[in-house]
């Protein structure tokens, strides 16, 4: 009776009333907190887990922009010999090549790859090629091909269902249909420029 008078007692001043807890429920306690937390850590590195479509792509995008670089690399060191007689054979080549290879890759991923994401890698790669004057193939396969996209997915030809279908809240949405339209744009330009400069070659 004394040992359960205490015990009353305690619960009164201690804790609001909780008895105070024994080693094993502080251990039982611990270990369900410490599982309740592995549990948590693995799903969440379960979800930043690296989707390995995207990784596959990723690696065949950078194998595609690495041919970009070398070919550039090796066009600036032949225009820079001056005691080269004439082109090189097959010179004409890397235009179709890249058109041909960039072609290859969005047909085996684009349907396997989230919209958003396959959508911010048309634009990337479109400005990539811009930038290292593939204006033919940044248009046709990058810009243009973004478009084509927006324009499949409309649901009206209204120029803000094709290109805003989200608002202008959506800024990812707003950014990369503005890089494209201004991209597929700047392209136009840029081969009228080239073709202008052939045909004043050829008149001269």
């Amino acid at each position: 009776k004394l040992l359960d008078s205490y015990k009353q007692w305690y619960q009164r001043r201690v804790r609001g009333g909780t008895m105070p807890q024994s080693r094993s429920q502080m251990s039982t306690k611990n270990m369900a907190s410490g599982s309740a937390v592995i549990r948590a850590t693995r799903g969440r590195l379960a979800t930043e887990k690296i989707d390995p479509v995207q990784l596959a792509f990723s690696q065949e995008l950078r194998r595609f922009t690495g041919y970009v670089d070398r070919i550039k690399r090796e066009a600036e060191l032949f225009q820079n010999k001056q005691d080269a007689a004439e082109p090189q054979e097959g010179g004409e080549e890397s235009p179709a090549r890249l058109s041909n290879t960039l072609f290859s890759l969005w047909n085996s991923y684009s349907e396997k790859l989230p919209v958003a994401y396959f959508a911010s890698k048309l634009i990337a790669t479109g400005d990539y090629l811009y930038k290292v004057k593939e204006y033919s193939v940044a248009q046709q396969h990058c810009y243009a091909y973004y478009i084509r996209l927006r324009k499949h997915a409309a649901k009206s030809e209204n120029y803000a269902d094709i290109y805003f279908p989200n608002g202008f809240k959506d800024s990812a949405c707003v950014t990369e249909s503005c890089q494209a339209i201004y991209g597929n744009g700047l392209c136009s330009l840029r081969l009228l420029e080239e073709t202008k400069i052939h045909i004043d070659i050829e008149l001269n």
